[in-house]
Order: structure tokens, then C-alpha cells, then sequence
């Protein structure tokens, strides 16, 4: 890595609530790389070879890091444990923070500066969705508005009430919003609609950079409604 991205602010990003696994490298100077692979499984398998490929070819060992941080869902419950189980074991064996970043916030925050307000949604289960809304304060980030919430796509309709940009699960028309929502529904650019793990790292980025500093232990996943294992559990007693 050059001297002048401040490898020694670097921040190792990781992705895996939704169905891509990403993982990247930020400095304060912008995206160094990044290892997107467009599958929701193998998660397991391939995500740590995958970080150890990213840091090779960065040329990037463990003084440079920083941190780690990871996308702390709501997503897929499996998913979620497995990135989290993997940031937790580097971010120990490194002696690094570690940042859970929702995984909404790093979609909305793939949308970058927006006159509209954004909608950031995830796939969830029982043909329901993730939701987050989010207004646009140039120059910050997305700020988000409201709770993050887990509901059927007929629901949304209460909720969004003036024209919104939509980013987050690819291929809308399996859920109806456009229809349901008409002129309020605006699609954001395709090519940003599946979450990465750029966005997790940039985030974290900025709450290193204001003295945050949270400990592994700390971190746990999100969960915007129970797992379906919860559920049978409470079904059987």
C-alpha cells in the first residue's frame, strides 16, 4: 500500500447479511480494494480466504489495520453469524476494534447525497422485507429517520407518502413496490442495489476517525424480528 492512504488508519470492511459476500479495504483516502462475489453461500468455506487475498494483494498486514468492521444485518441470520463469528476471531487476534455497521445504513449510504428520501430494504423472510428510511444532510451521509422494521411489501404503503429512492433488494418486481407505490416509488441505480462491504468500512471509517473505539465482545448481530428457529421453538412449548 502507498504511504500516502494512511495505512495506518485502514479499515477492514466485511459483508455477508444478504446474498453477496464482500469484503474490502478503506483508508481515510478513499477505497483501497475490494473482493465482491455475487453468492449467498459458501460463506463459511471462502470468506476468510477471500480476506486473505484481499490483504495480499494490498500488501496489507495486521499493524496497518485499524479496525474491523462488519455488517451487523438485519439480513440472513446464518449469514450474520458467520461474518460475525469471523470479524470477531480476527478483531481479537489482532487486538482491533470492532464495528457493527447495519447493514441498511451501508446500502443508504450507497446512494450518497439524494434530493429524495431513501428507503433502504433488505430480503427478509416470509416474502416480508428490511426496511430503513433515510434523509440526505449535504455533505453528510444518510441520517436515518425512522426504526429499522420488518413488514410485508403491502405495508410499505403507510409508510412511504411522497416520492422515494428505493435501493436494496435487486429485482423489485418480485415485490410488487413499484406497483403498490406508483410515483412514489423512484429505483435507484441497479448496479448499487445489493449491499458491499466498501460501505460497511467507510462507515466504520468515520466513527474511528471520531474516537469511537468498541471492543469485540461488544459486538452482536441485529435482529429486526426472531429467527425461524426461535419461532419453532416457541411454537413447540
Amino acid at each position: 500500500m502507498n504511504a500516502s492512504e494512511d495505512i495506518n488508519h485502514a479499515v477492514l470492511g466485511i459483508e455477508t447479511a444478504g446474498r453477496t459476500r464482500s469484503v474490502a479495504l478503506a483508508t481515510p483516502a478513499g477505497l483501497v480494494a475490494e473482493i465482491s462475489i455475487n453468492a449467498d453461500r459458501d460463506h463459511s468455506r471462502q470468506l476468510l480466504p477471500e480476506i486473505e487475498a484481499l490483504l495480499e494483494k494490498t500488501a496489507t498486514g495486521p499493524d496497518d489495520l485499524a479496525a474491523i468492521a462488519v455488517s451487523s444485518g438485519p439480513g440472513s441470520f446464518t449469514g450474520l453469524r458467520i461474518g460475525m463469528a469471523c470479524a470477531k476471531g480476527l478483531a481479537r487476534s489482532m487486538n482491533l476494534p470492532l464495528f457493527t455497521v447495519p447493514t441498511l445504513d451501508g446500502l443508504a449510504a450507497q446512494a450518497g447525497h439524494s434530493p429524495l428520501p431513501i428507503c433502504a430494504v433488505s430480503q427478509a423472510r416470509k416474502n416480508e422485507l428490511y426496511l430503513g428510511r433515510y434523509q440526505s444532510r449535504f455533505p453528510a451521509l444518510p441520517e436515518r429517520t425512522g426504526d429499522y422494521l420488518a413488514l410485508a411489501p403491502a405495508k410499505v404503503t403507510e409508510l412511504i407518502k411522497t416520492p422515494t429512492l428505493f435501493i436494496g433488494v435487486p429485482g423489485y418486481e418480485d415485490y410488487g413496490l413499484e406497483t403498490i407505490l406508483g410515483e412514489n416509488f423512484i429505483a435507484a441505480d441497479p448496479r448499487i442495489y445489493t449491499s458491499r462491504a466498501a460501505a460497511i468500512a467507510t462507515l466504520a471509517l468515520g466513527m474511528l476517525q471520531r474516537g469511537e473505539k468498541p471492543a469485540p465482545d461488544d459486538a452482536e448481530p441485529l435482529y429486526v424480528k426472531v429467527s425461524q428457529a426461535e419461532e419453532n421453538l416457541r411454537a413447540e412449548t
